[in-house]
């Protein structure tokens, strides 16, 4: 099932015709407070439905191209909860509740889920919805916009393959446990120690896997930057003491604050493989430095620069280009995923990752996110 990922605008809408200013909603007859009137063919061309309701799901107002995408006549759902009691498709009502209390620590979230059409049919819909304060409390405002099919078929089959890793992995580690009791009664013997390690790196890619599939679960409006960078390097500096490899960091006291909005844990994860990968590819001795800086644009913080330079070995041209390959590896034992995934996270907070390699010189990874002040937010 999709899960929310989130900050993406809503459209905010109200209309003044009069079938709907005459609905006696909890504001009666007037006006709803902080909307934008929008003349009714304008509404009727837009690719989405808006809609805005109170908060006890009562819906005030929804534009009457509702019908094309759910076969209902506006007039139907005004006044009532029907669209949030009995349209949302079964399987999905524990993720809306989800979004529901998300909304209580950000500003929007959006969904993809599904919708019952009049004729009991499943409508797939990419839900974004905003909680507004108004004077007598909050309101919903949010609109659904009809999913195409290659969107469904990649959600469902995303479902599925979720469910298929996490089902392997449980395998792998009960063929685990009973391979350690086989080796206590057993005598010793090549096949079986080869046979041990193999199942220890199908558990390992399993989990691999799994890290690397998995969403944002916690999307906070004001993420910490500093704390991020921090709780990485606390992280990864026990194996850079192990193996004796020097880790420089120059953190810039701006940073002190800059947010951004996103999934701290994965954002942590992100610049943890980062520096992992650094770590893996300097020898004993040599040395891994990390920065990171706030850039200003007209006077406003926009972006969050982190860069991680190390003195290894370097990648030729060809592994360069395959770099951000899921499962490309040149190191034994590996699984190619550290870099794919922090590529990954970056991108889901709109972020990039840039990597420059010369062989024999090093490496140097710039990452970058965007960012907003703690002050603003």
């Amino acid at each position: 099932m999709a899960e929310s990922a989130r900050n993406l605008s809503v459209i905010r809408a109200k209309t003044t015709l009069p079938e709907a200013s005459e609905v006696k909603g909890p504001y009666g007859s007037t006006p709803l407070p902080d909307a934008v009137t929008f003349p009714k063919e304008f509404l009727q061309t837009l690719p989405c439905i808006v809609y805005q309701s109170a908060a006890s799901g009562q819906l005030t107002f929804i534009s009457e191209n509702v019908t094309d995408l759910l076969g209902f006549d506006s007039k139907e759902l005004v006044g009532g909860t029907t669209l949030w009691e009995e349209r949302i498709f079964p399987q999905d009502l524990d993720l809306f509740r989800q979004i529901l209390k998300d909304l209580d620590q950000v500003r929007s979230v959006t969904v993809i889920h599904r919708l019952l059409n009049r004729w009991g049919l499943p409508v797939w819909v990419n839900h974004g919805l905003q909680k507004v304060s108004t004077d007598q409390g909050y309101i919903f405002r949010g609109c659904l916009l009809g999913v195409g099919e290659e969107l469904k078929v990649r959600e469902l089959g995303q479902s599925a393959v979720e469910r298929f890793v996490h089902k392997l992995g449980n395998h792998f580690t009960l063929l685990h446990v009973v391979l350690g009791s086989l080796r206590r009664v057993l005598p010793a013997s090549r096949e079986t120690d080869v046979l041990h390690e193999t199942v220890d790196r199908a558990i390992q890619l399993t989990r691999s896997f799994s890290e690397y599939n998995q969403r944002p679960s916690c999307w906070l409006e004001s993420v910490e930057m500093i704390q991020v960078l921090e709780e990485a390097l606390m992280r990864v500096k026990p194996a850079f003491m192990e193996k004796q490899v020097l880790l420089q960091e120059r953190l810039d006291a701006s940073l002190e604050t800059v947010s951004v909005s996103g999934d701290p844990f994965l954002l942590e994860l992100a610049i943890g493989h980062v520096l992992q990968n650094a770590l893996e590819a300097t020898p004993k001795g040599g040395k891994v430095n990390l920065e990171a800086w706030p850039e200003s644009s007209h006077g406003a913080r926009s972006v969050v620069r982190v860069r991680v330079h190390d003195t290894g070995t370097g990648m030729e041209e060809e592994n360069l280009r395959q770099v951000w390959t899921p499962f490309f590896t040149t190191k034994e034992g590996h699984e190619g995923l550290g870099l794919t995934m922090a590529h990954r996270f970056i991108e889901m907070h709109c972020g990039l990752l840039y990597l420059t390699s010369q062989l024999g010189k090093g490496t140097e990874v710039d990452l970058s996110l965007p960012a907003g002040s703690k002050a603003r937010l």
